[in-house]
């Protein structure tokens, strides 16, 4: 399977496109990566990619993103010999569990940075919501309170035949 590496659509077209290439093992016994996975990983990148596309417009050390990878979409910061880096100044990218959400570690530590007002400082919007666990529904289960399954007045006896056109 091939992933581009483009920064758009325009740049897959690019004879100099980097290209990721999986090579799958048909054999599956010891250290084989099942289609199954593979194609999981891919529907992953893709929801990140939509997540990324609505990326906040964080800029560390005053400094913006360059651009954003075209697949998953990490921001990276372009250096001084033109190369890019995901990691600038010593920060990365984590996922907070709670929410899907990624946020920024303060240089060269796992501490999340803060913001002046002590919130974490995120390069996307959350994923997903952790809501409070649905209450249990109760049934009532004497039927004699409520129609039948046939519509008022249609109770099914053994002796009636539900499939007949009649």
């Amino acid at each position: 399977m091939l992933q581009f590496r483009a920064a758009s659509r325009e740049d897959i077209k690019s004879p100099s496109c980097p290209v990721d290439c999986w090579v799958l093992p048909r054999d599956n016994h010891s250290n084989g990566v099942t289609l199954r996975y593979v194609l999981y990983r891919f529907l992953v990148q893709g929801f990140r990619r939509c997540q990324g596309l609505a990326a906040s417009n964080v800029a560390l050390n005053n400094i913006p993103p360059t651009i954003r990878e075209f697949y998953t979409c990490p921001p990276l910061w372009k250096q001084q010999d033109g190369s890019y880096h995901p990691s600038p100044w010593g920060h990365r990218r984590l996922v907070n569990p709670e929410n899907g959400a990624f946020y920024w570690t303060k240089p060269n530590s796992g501490e999340p940075l803060l913001t002046g007002q002590g919130s974490r400082v995120y390069d996307t919007l959350p994923f997903w919501e952790i809501g409070p666990d649905p209450e249990p529904e109760t049934m009532d289960v004497d039927s004699s309170q409520h129609e039948s399954t046939f519509g008022a007045g249609s109770a099914s006896t053994d002796d009636e035949d539900l499939y007949s056109a009649n």
